[in-house]
């Protein structure tokens, strides 16, 4: 009997200390984040010139952005809403995928039937590039340092990184 109790519980430390180190690292991008502007103003010191302003204006809207503890993602822009699934990747790296938001595929179906009944060679070249813009859109990466969420946004002729700051958990 006293053999029994003295495996039992070297059975149950051994299992304890294996779960315990073995634990997950924290996962820093749950909660909700918004714009951070005094940090993105800083990385970016071209936005605040004054042939930027319509850019700057843009980066004044109420932004809200949720990453959910069960995969879910969701970002809130003035009144629209966009929503989508994130995975985390590393420690550092999330990669969103707003393939299944009925406003992004509303737009690739619009842009599709575009494409298939134009007959101008012009207008389809648009639409396709359009399209690929979208598609490239739809699927977002986003990097956790120092306590903020940074998103690399690709303007075509420049690229932007926006810093989003914790609101709550």
């Amino acid at each position: 009997m006293y053999d029994r109790l003295i495996r039992y519980l070297s059975i149950s430390m051994i299992i304890l200390f294996f779960e315990l180190g073995h634990a997950k690292p924290k996962n820093q991008f749950i909660g909700e984040w918004t714009l951070d502007l005094h940090r993105t103003l800083q990385e970016n010191p071209l936005l605040s010139e004054s042939k930027n302003s319509d850019l700057f204006s843009d980066l004044n809207l109420p932004l809200k952005i949720v990453f959910s503890i069960e995969g879910g993602f969701e970002e809130h822009i003035s009144k629209s809403t966009l929503s989508g699934t994130w995975s985390r990747y590393d420690n550092h790296l999330a990669v969103v995928r707003l393939e299944s938001d009925k406003n992004v595929m509303l737009e690739r179906n619009r842009f599709k039937n575009r494409i298939d009944n134009s007959p101008n060679r012009y207008q389809k070249t648009r639409d396709y590039q359009r399209l690929y813009r979208l598609n490239r859109l739809s699927v977002r990466k986003y990097h956790y340092l120092d306590g903020y969420v940074s998103q690399e946004i690709d303007l075509g002729d420049r690229v932007i990184r926006v810093f989003l700051k914790r609101i709550s958990l």
